[in-house]
């Protein structure tokens, strides 16, 4: 295994749980790295990657934690220009399964490839090539996965035309399967899109439903439109063609990850596009816009200017989630300031309404958005007045933000949210960090040797909020154990979990333990024992959040 944390070394002050975990890289000397993408789900996390020195892409796995990372493991054959999209559209994880698309040129034009591996990345199927045609681009593609008996997979393509009897036109296929990615059935749509004026697309899915959506123009047309077909039978078929933009939208450039984003959560489907609103792209000038459907993409709302900033800003990069809650938060950059700034906002009625722009640094740009299954929101974007990539944590749906914390020194980090852990994962260039949602701070414990600390003790905060109390664990070992389905880095002997001041009422997820006199202060120098601890929140039925380790020495 791959150590790349130092959550567990002894220290001579306390490693304060709720500091970011320094960003190191996973991959092995001599690698060159580009182009990662990340996924989580349950006791594993999954990070792709292309490794230029050999020319191929290679997948590394951690748990619901991603202190350790396995060794690379090669996925596909030789590559020569291989792509990853940012976000979900080039790796997902569904329980132990992995589930990787990259696209590549490896003799004509581009083409997506697809490989998988149902024992958490120890074994993998084989490559398969989902190219419809040999002499057809692939211009833009997506993947995504859902969990079922087996698993559903769904690659959505945007494929440009190479006969001349076609016209040279653009084509979105969505290639689904319903046992787990060993085969496909690829639904062609008809051709409705100009000659190479396919923009943007990208695809979600919730059980046996799957919507993907696209921007591009109609044969013939000038400007472009937002479309989206829907299945709800796990791509056995496809409903028709909804054109769910009401107002001309110019010409939106190609790129997924940069114009277009979708997700999905329930019944709720919400769409962040932009728009050129001043005549086409030689304009400079977009438009952000969303549209939402309540009923899993059946129908959709009317599409609706998001925002408050004047007409001549220019906005970039949209990016949207629904929590498992069902709140929507719509991210984006705009220069209606003079230089981009990071702004959400957020919606408690499924897309219907949006509250007033939240501002993010003074400098910033390139947001990433997650969510949980519950309602909680990360947001990371890079902001240049510090010169790092913050981060950004929610509790409440996107409805407000705790400060931001530095996350890493990447102009574009990718977050993911593991639910098991609610631990909050985020990867650049085969570089990882990340955070956990639960955290504690101490009190007096920096120095316990100090004399003018004279009493010890904890205090919580980002538990959840039905949590009725915080315990301290604590031991001179690091494990791991076992605590009910998850990890902990304690261990094997734990103590004093549960006594006097290692223990506090929450309010809101947060709280204070009762402080203990320090019986060390003025001691010193110590034994140079290091102890470790975490804490745990308790709620209705069993325990909740764990914080990451620290550790003290005594």
């Amino acid at each position: 295994m791959i150590r790349t944390l130092a959550c567990f070394a002894a220290t001579s002050t306390l490693l304060l749980a709720q500091n970011p975990r320094p960003f190191a890289s996973v991959a092995p000397p001599g690698s060159s790295p580009s182009g990662t993408a990340i996924a989580t789900d349950g006791d594993l996390t999954a990070i792709a990657w292309n490794d230029s020195v050999i020319d191929r892409i290679v997948v590394q796995t951690s748990d619901g934690r991603g202190l350790e990372w396995s060794s690379p493991v090669v996925i596909s054959g030789a590559t020569n220009f291989p792509e990853f999209k940012l976000g979900r559209g080039s790796i997902a994880v569904v329980g132990s399964s992995i589930y990787v698309a990259w696209r590549d040129e490896p003799v004509a034009p581009e083409t997506v490839f697809f490989n998988y591996s149902d024992d958490g990345g120890a074994s993998w199927a084989g490559v398969q090539d989902l190219r419809f045609n040999p002499l057809f681009q692939v211009k833009d593609w997506y993947l995504t996965a859902t969990a079922g008996t087996p698993n559903r997979v769904y690659v959505a393509l945007l494929e440009n035309d190479a006969y001349p009897s076609f016209g040279f036109l653009d084509t979105v296929s969505v290639l689904a399967s319903s046992n787990g990615g060993a085969s496909f059935v690829r639904t062609r749509f008809p051709e409705t899109l100009g000659a190479d004026d396919g923009a943007s697309l990208a695809i979600a899915c919730e059980g046996t439903t799957a919507v993907v959506c696209y921007a591009a123009k109609p044969i013939g047309g000038t400007d472009h439109e937002l479309r989206t077909r829907r299945t709800t039978n796990s791509g056995a078929s496809w409903s028709s063609e909804l054109v769910v933009s009401t107002n001309p939208k110019g010409n939106l450039q190609d790129s997924l990850s940069e114009r277009l984003s979708i997700d999905m959560s329930g019944s709720i489907v919400s769409i962040a596009y932009l728009e050129h609103p001043f005549g086409g792209i030689s304009t400079g000038r977009q438009w952000l816009r969303a549209v939402t459907s309540t009923d899993g993409g059946a129908t959709f709302s009317s599409d609706q200017f998001v925002g408050s900033y004047s007409i001549g800003s220019d906005c970039d990069r949209p990016r949207v989630v629904v929590t498992g809650n069902g709140d929507v938060v719509v991210a984006w950059d705009d220069d209606r300031n003079g230089s981009n700034t990071v702004y959400t906002v957020h919606s408690s009625d499924g897309g219907a309404t949006f509250g007033g722009d939240i501002a993010h640094g003074s400098a910033s740009f390139r947001p990433m958005l997650a969510a949980s299954a519950g309602d909680e929101v990360v947001l990371t974007y890079f902001d240049s007045t510090p010169g790092a990539t913050l981060a950004c944590f929610s509790s409440d749906g996107g409805a407000s933000f705790a400060a931001p914390i530095t996350v890493g020194s990447g102009s574009t980090l990718q977050p993911a949210y593991n639910d098991l852990y609610d631990n909050v994962i985020v990867a650049a260039t085969a570089v990882v960090g990340g955070f956990r949602a639960a955290t504690v701070d101490s009190i007096g414990w920096d120095d316990i040797y100090d004399p003018s600390e004279t009493t010890l003790g904890f205090s919580f905060y980002g538990f959840a909020s039905d949590d009725t109390h915080a315990l301290v664990a604590l031991s001179t070992g690091t494990g791991p154990i076992s605590l009910g389905p998850r990890t902990i880095g304690l261990g094997p002997d734990l103590g004093p979990i549960g006594l006097f001041g290692f223990v506090a009422p929450l309010i809101d997820g947060a709280g204070t333990t009762d402080l203990l006199p320090n019986i060390f202060a003025g001691a010193g120098p110590g034994i140079g024992l290091s102890a470790y601890y975490v804490a745990i929140g308790l709620g209705p039925a069993d325990y909740s959040r764990i914080t990451d380790v620290g550790s003290v020495s005594l």
